[in-house]
């Protein structure tokens, strides 16, 4: 008996759903995006890119979508950690009800990765840039004062400790079943150039 179409396609969604791996690649992928657009950001700030479209632009609207893909980022691993540890992200043949949202607060808590208040506090303000950094106002007024962007090296600092801290929970769960961790600050950048000359 050959398998319908859709139930192939249920078949690859489910599986793919279920293997943490796949969550950490495509959070590598976000997580590269992102540190592109900070350089980016960087370069214009310090006037290396010749008149860019964007240089008029307020400071934070070239920041947020580094935040936006910093924060889908550490969601995708996060939720690839509850994977690891045993969540049925996709058996029902859609994406479970608990891993709809974008609470990164509440994500890490239950998959147990250990927060201070300062991490707490930027998740907040990251789960705020998922969910209202892609128009010019939110879905729904404002809560509280944001503070994303206040300090912009500690935010980003804060960000790549997490990022390794679920990579290497990540790989002490799954082995060989999850990639190797990385140094998140530099994914797809290249290797600055040496004062010889050479790469």
């Amino acid at each position: 008996m050959t398998k319908t179409l859709a139930q192939h396609w249920r078949d690859e969604f489910e599986g793919r759903g279920q293997t943490p791996i796949f969550w950490q690649a495509q959070a590598r992928s976000l997580l590269c995006a992102a540190n592109v657009l900070r350089e980016r950001v960087r370069d214009i700030d310090r006037g290396r890119i010749s008149a860019p479209p964007e240089r008029e632009d307020p400071r934070n609207l070239r920041l947020m979508p580094v935040y936006v893909l910093y924060g889908y980022a550490l969601e995708n691993l996060v939720k690839g950690l509850l994977v690891a540890r045993g969540e049925n992200a996709t058996w029902s043949g859609t994406l479970d009800k608990g891993l709809r949202h974008h609470c990164l607060t509440d994500l890490f808590r239950v998959a147990d990765v250990r927060t201070e208040a300062d991490e707490r506090r930027l998740l907040e303000d990251l789960r705020d840039a998922i969910e209202s950094g892609k128009y010019p106002v939110g879905i729904r007024p404002q809560n509280r004062s944001r503070t994303l962007g206040l300090d912009v090296p500690g935010d980003f600092e804060i960000i790549f400790a997490l990022f390794r801290r679920i990579e290497d929970s990540l790989r002490q769960i799954c082995l060989d079943g999850a990639l190797v961790p990385v140094e998140p600050s530099t994914l797809g950048l290249s290797p600055p150039e040496r004062s010889d000359g050479s790469a």
